[in-house]
């Protein structure tokens, strides 16, 4: 039991030492999540400008028709960066947490295995001590 203390102070101590790097994680996945949305729309946008040049709407005319082409061919490109930005974020994100993941289990499991280990040396202890005052008896009765 008083193992088990011994072992989160370490962990609880690293927490804190990560404390800011999980702060700074957060606000940049806040910050890709505002990226996606800011290029779903800009997306849209850009979509609702060249659809408008080639359904001959409102500036589909004149000088503002090549303006709105021209302006929305750039608002897709620049939301399909975007996009690939935020996407490629999430996937190194995926690969982090995952491999994060594989870590803790890999300890868990070499943790378990240490006390299992600690434990079976006690018995073999406790179990040398109780045999070995029991054989002392026997070899002093004669």
């Amino acid at each position: 039991m008083f193992g088990n203390r011994k072992q989160q102070e370490p962990q609880n101590q690293e927490s804190q030492e990560n404390r800011p790097h999980r702060e700074e994680e957060s606000r940049d996945k806040f910050r890709m999540v505002v990226w996606g949305i800011a290029a779903l729309y800009i997306l849209y946008t850009g979509i609702r400008l060249v659809a408008g040049y080639f359904a001959g709407g409102e500036g589909a005319e004149g000088s503002n028709a090549w303006a709105n082409l021209g302006g929305g061919i750039l608002f897709i490109l620049a939301a399909v960066l975007l996009l690939i930005t935020v996407a490629r974020y999430a996937v190194r994100v995926f690969r982090e947490t995952k491999a994060d993941m594989e870590r803790i289990v890999r300890e868990d499991a070499e943790a378990a295995e240490q006390a299992r280990l600690e434990a079976a040396d006690e018995e073999i202890l406790d179990e040398g001590a109780d045999g070995g005052a029991a054989g002392g008896d026997d070899a002093a009765q004669p």
